[in-house]
C-alpha cells in the first residue's frame, strides 16, 4: 500500500488534534553503532518526515549508554552485535516509560528474538524495524502509531490529574460502585475530612455502607434506593442521611449518584458524598433564631407591621396590630399601607419612603394619622426600618398609639395657655383700670387745681390790695397740679370700645390722628361683627392697631395708612398696610413696637406676619383663630 494511503490509527475529531500535535517539531534520537550504518535509516525517516528533528548518537564498548540529557519523542536503537546486547538492555533501562523506542538493525537479525523483545517490553514500548526489509510507509506506520500512543497517554494523564485535583479541591468523597459485585471504590480528600480515614482512596463493600448509616435512617435510606433499581425508570439519586466516621461520630451526609443500566438493571452508579453538617446545623439555627424573633414579632407591645417597599402590600402584621386596628389578621393581609392612612396623607407619605429607601436598616421616625376598621383616626408614632424579608425589600414598622397621650397633652396645654391668658388679661384689666383712674385723677384732680389756679390769677389781676397773697396762693395750686402730673405723666386712658363698639374707636383714633398728621388713614372694616367677641380681646385688637398706626407716624414718612378689619367663621384677620419707606424685614430693629405687637397676637394664637421692601412700604398681616376670642358663657 502506498504511504499516503496508510490509514492514521485515529479518525474523526481526533484526527485534527492528532495531526496538529504529530506534525509540531517531531524530535528524535538515532542511536547507533556507526554512523555509516545509520545512514540508510536516517534518509529513510527523512523521506517520511521531512520536517522532524533527527540527534545522531554513536554508541559501544566505548559509550555503552544514551547521553546524559536528551529531548526525543522517539528513539531510534541500532541492536549492536550478539557480544553487546548486555549494552543494549542497560540503555533500554535509561529510556523513559513514556519514550517509544523502535530497534532496527542492518537485516533480519538472528540475536534478537521475540522473547528478548518480550522481556524489554516489560517496562517500555517496543517495536523492531529491519532496514533491508522496511518501508518509508512501515516506517510511517510505527512513528505514527508511537505518536499516537504518547498523545493518548498524556491526554489520560492530564485527564487523571485533573480528577485527582477535583477529588482535592471538593472535600468531597467520589465513588464507583459496582453492584453485581457489591463493591464501591471511594476516592478524595472527603475520606479524611469527613470520615477521619487517613487514605486516599479505599474500596469497602455494600455492608460497610449500610452498617455505618445511622439506624434511624438505614431503612429509609436503603428502602428508597432499591425502589429506584426496581423501578430502573430514573437514573439519578439523591438522599440525605446521617453516616458514622472513624471516630463513631455521625456526620451528615448529601449523597447523590448517577444510576447506569444493562438491559433494565442497575449494574453501577458514580455519584459522591458531601458533608453538609455544618450547613445543617446553620439552617437549624437559623430556623431557631427564626422562632425567636417570631415570638418577639408576635408578643411586642407595639402594633407591628412589615410591608412591601416597592407596592406597599401588607405581609405581616402581629397580635397587637390586630387588636389596635380592629381587623383580622386575613383581613390585614388583603390591605396595603395606603389604606391605614387618609387620603390627603398619602402624597407626603410617598415622599418620606424615599428616605426608607435611601438609609437601609436606618431607623425612621414619623408621626401619622392612621384609620381602624371603625374609620376612626388614630394619632401613631412610628419607627420603621429597611429590611428584606423572603427575599423582598420591605418595612418593619412599630405603631405606637399617642391618640389619648396627644389628647392630653393638648388639654394641658390649653389648660396652661387659658391660664397664660387669663393672667395676661388680668394684667391687661389691670392696666386699663389703672389707666383710667389716672384720667379720672386728671380730670376730678389736676383739672380742678388749674381751673382754681386761673380764678386766683384773675382775681389777682383785679385786686391790687391782695394780689400777692392771690398770686401766691394760685402758685401753690399750680405746684400741686405739677406734682400731680409728674404721678400721672404718661398714662392713657382706657378707649370707650364697651360703649362706642371696637370699629368706632378705631374711626375715631384715625381722625383723632389725622388732625396732627398729614397721613391718610384708611379704615375699612366691611359691616365687621364684633358681636361676641371678648372685651379684653377687642382692646388687645385694639392695642395692636394704635401701636402699628405710631409706628407708621413715627418711621414709615408714608402718605397714606390702610386698616382692614375681617371676620370669617374660623378666624379674625387684621391687615394694616401703608406706602413709606418700608425696612430690611432681615435687619435687626431697635424698639419694642413690634414685638409687643406680637406679644399682644400671641396671647389669643395669633399668627403675625410682617412684608416689608425698603421703598415699597410695609404689611402687617394677623390671623386670629375664633377658637380663643369669643366671649366665654357667664357661669
Amino acid at each position: 500500500m502506498p504511504a499516503s494511503d496508510t490509514p492514521n490509527p485515529v479518525a474523526g475529531r481526533g484526527q485534527k488534534k492528532y495531526m496538529q500535535f504529530f506534525h509540531q517539531n517531531l524530535r528524535v534520537l538515532l542511536a547507533t553503532v556507526s554512523a555509516e550504518g545509520s545512514l540508510s535509516l536516517r534518509s529513510m525517516f527523512q523521506e517520511a518526515f521531512p520536517d522532524a528533528l533527527i540527534q545522531t548518537y554513536i554508541f559501544g564498548s566505548a559509550a555503552p549508554g544514551l547521553p546524559e540529557h536528551f529531548d526525543a519523542q522517539i528513539i531510534l536503537l541500532e541492536v549492536p552485535e550478539a557480544t553487546d546486547m548486555d549494552v543494549l538492555v542497560k540503555m533500554l533501562k535509561q529510556i523513559k516509560k513514556h519514550i517509544p523506542v523502535i530497534l532496527f538493525s542492518q537485516n533480519e537479525h538472528d540475536d534478537i528474538t521475540p522473547a528478548t523483545i518480550q522481556e524489554c517490553a516489560e517496562w517500555i514500548t517496543l517495536d523492531y524495524l529491519s532496514i533491508e526489509t522496511s518501508t518509508t510507509a512501515s516506517l510511517k506506520k510505527i512513528v505514527r502509531s508511537n505518536m499516537e500512543k504518547i498523545r493518548l497517554a498524556g491526554e489520560l494523564q492530564e485527564t487523571t490529574e485533573r480528577y485527582d485535583l477535583l477529588t482535592k479541591a471538593t472535600n468531597n468523597i467520589v465513588w464507583d460502585w459496582e453492584l453485581e459485585r457489591r463493591s464501591a471504590y471511594w476516592v478524595g480528600n472527603g475520606l479524611k475530612v469527613i470520615l477521619g480515614y487517613d487514605v486516599q482512596e479505599i474500596v469497602v463493600n455494600t455492608d460497610f455502607w449500610e452498617e455505618n448509616l445511622h439506624p434511624e435512617d438505614r431503612e429509609r435510606v436503603v428502602n428508597n434506593l432499591m425502589q429506584i433499581f426496581a423501578a430502573a425508570t430514573s437514573t439519578n439519586w439523591e438522599d440525605e442521611y446521617r453516616f458514622r466516621g472513624k471516630d463513631g461520630n455521625y456526620k451528615i451526609i448529601y449523597d447523590r449518584g448517577f444510576i447506569i443500566y444493562n438491559n433494565g438493571k442497575a449494574v453501577r452508579m458514580i455519584g459522591s458524598m458531601e458533608d453538609i453538617t455544618a450547613k445543617k446545623m446553620a439552617q437549624e439555627a437559623s430556623i431557631a433564631s427564626q422562632k425567636n424573633y417570631k415570638s418577639l414579632f408576635d408578643n411586642n407591645p407595639l402594633a407591628t407591621f412589615i410591608w412591601d417597599i416597592n407596592n406597599f402590600e401588607i405581609l405581616e402584621v402581629n397580635e397587637t396590630a390586630v387588636e389596635e386596628y380592629g381587623y383580622s389578621r386575613e383581613e390585614f393581609l388583603q390591605l396595603s399601607v395606603l389604606d391605614l392612612r387618609p387620603t390627603a396623607d398619602v402624597p407626603n407619605f410617598k415622599v418620606r419612603l424615599n428616605l426608607l429607601k435611601d438609609a437601609h436598616n436606618t431607623k425612621q421616625e414619623f408621626t401619622w394619622t392612621h384609620i381602624n376598621k371603625s374609620g376612626e383616626p388614630m394619632l401613631m408614632q412610628v419607627s420603621s426600618y429597611g429590611i428584606t424579608y423572603e427575599g423582598r425589600p420591605a418595612v418593619i414598622a412599630l405603631s405606637k398609639n399617642i391618640t389619648e397621650k396627644v389628647a392630653l397633652e393638648k388639654k394641658l396645654e390649653a389648660e396652661k395657655s387659658l391660664k397664660q391668658k387669663q393672667l395676661a388679661e388680668a394684667i391687661v384689666t389691670a392696666q386699663e383700670k389703672e389707666r383710667t383712674e389716672i384720667g379720672k385723677e386728671l380730670h376730678d384732680n389736676v383739672n380742678q387745681l388749674l381751673s382754681a389756679s386761673r380764678l386766683y390769677i384773675e382775681a389777682a389781676k383785679n385786686d391790687q390790695d391782695n394780689g400777692t397773697g392771690l398770686l401766691t396762693q394760685a402758685s401753690g395750686y399750680i405746684m400741686n397740679a405739677i406734682e400731680e402730673i409728674r404721678f400721672l405723666s404718661k398714662a392713657l386712658n382706657t378707649p370707650l370700645i364697651n360703649e362706642l363698639g371696637l370699629c368706632e374707636a378705631i374711626e375715631n383714633l384715625a381722625e383723632e390722628l389725622m388732625v396732627v398728621n398729614t397721613t391718610k388713614i384708611i379704615v375699612e372694616t366691611n359691616d365687621f361683627q364684633e358681636k361676641e367677641l371678648d372685651e379684653n380681646f377687642k382692646l388687645t385688637l385694639f392695642r395692636i392697631i394704635q401701636e402699628q398706626i405710631s409706628n407708621i407716624m413715627k418711621h414709615a414718612h408714608a402718605s397714606e395708612a390702610r386698616i382692614l378689619l375681617q371676620r370669617t367663621a374660623e378666624q379674625i384677620i387684621l391687615i394694616i398696610t401703608d406706602n413709606g419707606i418700608g425696612f430690611d424685614t432681615q435687619a435687626r430693629r431697635k424698639g419694642i413696637g413690634l414685638s409687643n405687637i406680637n406679644s399682644r397676637a400671641g396671647l389669643y394664637k395669633g399668627q403675625l406676619i410682617i412684608s416689608s421692601e425698603e421703598g415699597k412700604g410695609t404689611s402687617l398681616h394677623i390671623e386670629f383663630p375664633m377658637t380663643d376670642i369669643l366671649e366665654q358663657p357667664a357661669m
